[in-house]
């Protein structure tokens, strides 16, 4: 008996010291989970999240808000926004942590020391809920790889990694929408193309994967040379976006295009794109969507995988083997 009521003793005191390290251990974790929340110079998460606008000196603000499950941009322009790179921007500078507390309150002398009294860049982030929360990005210190911030409305100076800042400095080109046309090219069962010389090129997809060009034989069409045309329209993107509402086509060499592409898609539907001069110093030709009015411009290697005659699409022989 006297060996039972030991043992429960000591199992009475081993609970006991179990709970309190539990209790212990419980507190530390809350006090890191603290201590990391003091950190955050946002309170919100970045899903949260439903606007924001991005303001440089020497640009236009830059506004983007969320409908449903998309990205707009509203400002400079009226475009849709790039759902994947709006959600990476957000996930950068909603998640950014700050590496200390410089003042807890500074001097104006001390914002102008930092170029905090006339930032050059600032983001402002809303949320769903509560208040929207404005960071002020000052100058970089002198080791360069830490620059200063504040929070609007807050006496506070901090010390960030200048990484922070690269990250938040975008323009309206990186939150727009970048693709040049609207559906899958490998899935089109039409491709008309047309050079202003005279040249033309029609192939259809009489079955999936199975492509057939107008003057060649069945089955001679170089599957490979226009798959890669294809592929250089889906994942090249618009290079620079260049006129918004263009008065005169002539200056962009569009008035009368070097080359127009006519895509039937899978459904039915006809997309068009007209490409015109070329701009040498941004390597890259001017063009425009049917579908839309502004100008853009397209890399110079999308221009030279398109092909100009029946001819670049022949499959080659390529010998006898012996």
């Amino acid at each position: 008996m006297r060996l039972f009521k030991k043992t429960v003793f000591w199992v009475l005191i081993l609970a006991a010291l179990g709970g309190f390290f539990y209790l212990i251990d419980k507190k530390s974790e809350e006090k890191k989970v603290v201590a990391e929340a003091q950190k955050r110079l946002f309170a919100f998460e970045s899903k949260e999240v439903v606007g924001f606008t991005i303001k440089k000196k020497g640009f236009e603000p830059v506004s983007v808000k969320r409908e449903g499950d998309i990205w707009l941009v509203t400002s400079p322009v009226n475009a849709p926004g790039d759902n994947k790179e709006v959600g990476k921007y957000l996930e950068k500078i909603a998640s950014a942590r700050l590496d200390g507390v410089l003042f807890e309150k500074a001097p104006q002398g001390k914002l102008e020391e930092m170029g905090l009294s006339d930032p050059s860049l600032s983001v402002e982030l809303i949320p769903a809920r509560g208040e929207s929360k404005t960071i002020l990005f000052g100058d970089t210190g002198p080791t360069h790889n830490i620059s200063f911030a504040a929070i609007k409305n807050d006496p506070r100076i901090f010390r960030i990694n200048t990484d922070i800042k690269t990250d938040a400095d975008k323009e309206a080109y990186d939150m727009r929408d970048k693709t040049i046309l609207s559906f899958e090219p490998t899935k089109v069962k039409n491709l008309d193309i047309r050079w202003t010389d005279g040249n033309r090129v029609v192939v259809n997809q009489t079955s999936e994967g199975k492509w057939n060009t107008l003057g060649l034989p069945d089955g001679k069409t170089d599957f490979l040379r226009l798959m890669e045309m294809l592929v250089k329209f889906k994942k090249s993107g618009i290079k620079a976006f260049i006129d918004e509402n263009p008065k005169d086509l002539n200056p962009y060499g569009l008035k009368a295009p070097r080359v127009r592409i006519l895509f039937v898609d899978e459904k039915g539907v006809k997309h068009s794109i007209f490409i015109g001069g070329r701009d040498k110093e941004r390597r890259g030709y001017y063009a425009v969507n049917g579908e839309a009015k502004n100008v853009f411009l397209l890399e110079e290697d999308v221009v030279d995988s398109i092909p100009r005659s029946v001819g670049d699409l022949e499959e080659k022989n390529e010998g006898t083997k012996g």
